[in-house]
């Protein structure tokens, strides 16, 4: 860690920030690693507890650490940054950045559409779709709870494949040859229910971000609408405007 600069005009705790948070962005200190103890910091910075306490909770509050009853404080995973921007494609997504990534499928059926989604896919009530509930995880952690529909006769035999590992659209690129174009997607800040929670790993009623969306294939038939549920303290979006 570098030294303190007292003399300046920025307030202490704000320069122990820094130094914590340029540890953590150098990979000093790694996800899951304890950072040193309140007392530790205080002994080698010569600061008050105050100022290491309003340090520490300010990194807790921007995502950088967590704190685990008991055991201390410790650095928390770094947020994926996924732009808004890209056609989705969340296995793929994840292996271009060079993370391991697998799902867990909950549930997979052929059901019928009912009114709500055949109007969304642009199809009869009565008609079949596949329903693809799955776990998503990325290094052996859950990242997203993400429950997709296609218009099944596009893409017939589809839930025969082994959907813990082969990616739904390349699957609809590759074996059914269907080309995906655009995607129209909504983002909302809401609340875990219990189920959710229960899967991804966090506490009931804390904060998740949901993305639905509808994609399209080249000729403007809508073939998948697709509801995920991402951590919000490991997820995190973006888009970037040009004037």
């Amino acid at each position: 860690m570098k030294n303190f600069d007292k003399d300046a005009p920025i307030p202490l705790y704000y320069q122990l920030k820094e130094i914590i948070r340029e540890d953590i962005d150098k990979n000093r200190l790694v996800p899951g690693q304890p950072i040193p103890s309140e007392r530790e910091l205080v002994e080698r910075y010569n600061i008050s507890r105050m100022t290491v306490r309003q340090a520490v909770s300010g990194l807790v509050n921007e995502g950088y650490l967590y704190r685990q009853h008991g055991k201390g404080t410790f650095v928390a995973d770094l947020k994926i940054k996924k732009g808004l921007l890209k056609l989705p494609g969340f296995s793929r997504d994840m292996s271009e950045r060079g993370l391991k990534t697998r799902s867990r499928v909950l549930e997979s059926a052929e059901i019928s559409a009912g009114l709500r989604l055949a109007k969304t896919l642009d199809i009869k009530a009565e008609d079949k779709v596949y329903r693809i509930k799955r776990l998503r995880l990325v290094n052996g952690r859950p990242m997203a709870l993400e429950t997709t529909h296609l218009v099944a006769k596009f893409c017939q035999g589809l839930l025969d494949e082994d959907l813990s590992k082969e990616s739904v659209f390349s699957l609809l690129e590759t074996k059914y040859n269907l080309k995906l174009k655009n995607s129209y997607q909504v983002l909302e800040p809401v609340l875990a229910s219990e189920e959710e929670a229960e899967l991804l790993g966090i506490k009931k009623d804390h904060p998740v971000l949901v993305m639905e969306g509808t994609t399209f294939l080249t000729n403007g038939r809508p073939i998948e609408y697709v509801r995920g549920v991402y951590r919000s303290d490991r997820y995190k979006f973006f888009v970037e405007l040009h004037r």
